[in-house]
């Protein structure tokens, strides 16, 4: 995903049919793994969210008006219940959360500086986002999930953004941009102490200020963090590393297309991400070392930051 030199995410997300696989009489229906991505609605030329089943089946649209800015993050909470989300224009979107029927919209940011990024904490207490600054920066805050105690967790001169949090809750990484090539992953505890760089990497930016982001995404046993990186033709390629920022590993070896943003299935077993190796970006799915490929979706329009929707709670015997 590339990043502007002012950005702002807008994007909804929302909540799929769940495909039963019968067991026999009575069974408890099973789920299909569910990925909610960002897509396009052509006739009015606008982006939107759908969801789509991990095997490509069971497409649905979620956001039928669109309003979702392309290239853009978004969270599900723990309990999938609800998403947080920026809304609004360029460089002035705000951190909208609902639930996933799309009822109970409330605004948690507001004022002229752009939001965007959300991210839920593990329990769903808290949001992490980037926000921009009046020195024409980027800094990382968190918030009650409510909107309620804004506190700036970084107060550094470059683009702070992209936060994600470990699954324990106990750190977030977030990535750091300078110029040129050279992008930072840190981690930081929760109220924004021990930050520790653990990782460069390289990204490009092109003579209009743009650049890719690393995109970083914790493995759900908190071993390992995915990443995408600039590889040798300036495009980015997937990555993972353990959360220290030692044993990178390279996934994807397609140097001369686009391979970006990854994000660990619940199982750690996957990683759903976006390729341009067909010309058109389209979401696939890997096993998480890589190999076993599958393209699960096959549409006319760019199609970018998959998210696996969290699993269902445990059902109360």
């Amino acid at each position: 995903m590339r990043r502007p030199a002012r950005i702002v995410a807008a994007v909804s997300s929302a909540i799929s049919v769940a495909i039963g696989i019968s067991a026999g009489a009575g069974a408890i229906p099973t789920p299909l793994p569910q990925i909610a991505y960002v897509g396009k609605i052509p006739k009015l030329h606008t982006a939107a969210i759908y969801s789509i089943n991990s095997d490509g089946s069971a497409q649905q649209l979620i956001t039928p008006r669109g309003r979702v800015t392309p290239a853009s993050s978004f969270s599900w909470s723990p309990d999938g219940k609800q998403i947080a989300y920026a809304r609004g224009p360029e460089f002035h979107g705000q951190i909208i959360v609902l639930d996933v029927d799309g009822s109970g919209a409330k605004r948690l940011t507001t004022g002229r500086l752009g939001s965007a990024n959300p991210a839920f904490s593990p329990d769903g207490r808290l949001i992490a986002f980037n926000r921009e600054d009046k020195a024409d920066y980027r800094q990382i805050w968190v918030m009650n999930a409510d909107g309620s105690q804004k506190r700036k967790l970084t107060r550094s001169r470059q683009f702070n953004e992209s936060p994600d949090w470990s699954p324990d809750g106990s750190k977030i990484v977030f990535e750091r941009y300078y110029r040129g090539s050279r992008m930072e992953l840190w981690t930081m505890d929760p109220d924004g102490g021990n930050k520790h760089r653990i990782a460069r990497v390289r990204t490009y930016t092109t003579a209009d200020g743009t650049w890719w982001c690393a995109c970083a995404d914790w493995s759900p046993d908190g071993t390992k963090i995915a990443y995408e990186a600039i590889t040798e033709k300036r495009k980015p390629s997937l990555y993972v590393m353990n959360a220290d920022g030692t044993n990178r590993i390279r996934l994807t070896f397609r140097s001369s297309t686009r391979e970006e943003n990854p994000d660990w299935s619940p199982d750690g077993k996957q990683i759903a991400f976006y390729s341009e190796r067909f010309g058109n970006a389209e979401i696939f799915v890997m096993d998480a070392d890589g190999t076993h490929e599958l393209r699960i979706t096959h549409d006319p329009w760019y199609d970018c930051c998959p998210r696996w929707q969290p699993p269902p709670p445990p059902v109360p015997r």
